[in-house]
């Protein structure tokens, strides 16, 4: 059996199809609708700002962030900026090959797949990491120049998202597309690669999902932004209002649960729980209201809809894909 590694893991977005279809329709008519900055929180690998770009927006209107050292150097390689002050140190590397983007990530790989090395399975993936190194950082500093000829112009800095959105939330003209983790130092937990790996991290607040959504709409609701968050929630349980969604798999904590439940009460047909991964409107939109408008959604014409303000003033208006389902 072949073990191998695809660096290439590392650029996949975290978008379906069906919800693509949903934001390029978005995304055209916000840019369209006088919202004129793009802005993407826990950016990841910048998959908002990349179909932001191909649908209306041009690079130097967005701005992006996150926390993490893969997104990070990412960013920097994007936007041409010298790794130098990320100040990255990693075993068995030296400081100056890391400053090459390529190198860094490859590293950051490399060491958190070594972790896991005592399974026979990640020792074959780790050894194939260390017997192509070079193939794979060429694939690596391939993928960015790539990201860079379509991104280059947009800005990003290693920043918390509640220091992100301080400073975008009054901006009427602003569209914020948030997509935080949905699992409690998820993302630590997969970066980690026990200390063999350090940067000069920014300091942030770990994002939990059971609080943090609430904490989200609740800081939002009187911004003059329009502000889409996703989250990852069971049927009915969306904090609040739901403009898109999609069918999702169980989180992995719930599935054990599960599996734990059948074969303690030897039960082979529990009802699995609805879950859904869903845009969330968390408010209005571009024109600057009184600070008790609120924003809602309303049906039009059964294949379109609308978010509206609370005087009636349509502010933005688009497609409904047929797959979708709308709370």
């Amino acid at each position: 059996m072949a073990f191998f590694r695809d660096p290439g893991e590392m650029f996949l977005g975290c978008l379906g199809t069906v919800e693509q279809r949903y934001l390029v329709n978005l995304i055209k008519n916000a840019a369209k609708n006088g919202y004129t900055r793009f802005v993407e929180p826990c950016a990841g690998t910048f998959a908002m700002s990349n179909l932001a770009i191909q649908n209306g927006y041009k690079p130097e209107q967005i701005e992006t962030s996150d926390v993490s050292m893969m997104s990070s150097v990412m960013g920097y390689a994007i936007t041409g900026k010298s790794l130098d002050e990320l100040e990255i140190h990693a075993q068995g590397f030296s400081d100056e090959e890391l400053l090459d983007p390529a190198i860094a990530l490859y590293a950051q790989m490399y060491l958190r797949t070594s972790k896991t090395a005592g399974n026979e399975y990640f020792f074959n993936l780790l050894k194939d990491l260390r017997d192509r190194r070079e193939e794979h950082i060429e694939h690596i500093r391939q993928s960015l120049e790539n990201i860079k000829k379509e991104m280059h112009g947009m800005s990003y800095r290693p920043l918390d998202m509640w220091d992100h959105l301080d400073e975008v939330l009054d901006d009427p003209h602003t569209l914020v597309i948030a997509n935080p983790p949905t699992y409690f130092s998820g993302y630590e937990k997969f970066y980690d690669t026990q200390g063999k790996m350090t940067w000069k991290e920014p300091e942030y607040k770990l994002f939990d999902p059971e609080t943090g959504h609430v904490e989200l709409f609740d800081r939002c609701m009187n911004a003059n932004a329009l502000v889409v968050c996703y989250q990852e929630k069971r049927t009915g349980e969306a904090v609040g209002e739901p403009i898109f969604a999609r069918a999702g798999t169980l989180p992995r904590t719930e599935e054990k649960r599960r599996r734990h439940w059948q074969k303690e009460e030897r039960l082979s047909d529990l009802p699995r729980a609805s879950w859904h991964r869903l845009p969330v409107v968390c408010c209005r939109g571009i024109m600057r209201l009184p600070r008790k408008a609120r924003c809602r959604l309303s049906p039009l014409r059964q294949q379109r809809h609308s978010i509206t303000d609370s005087y009636g003033r349509t502010i933005l208006l688009v497609h409904r894909p047929r797959s979708i389902e709308l709370f």
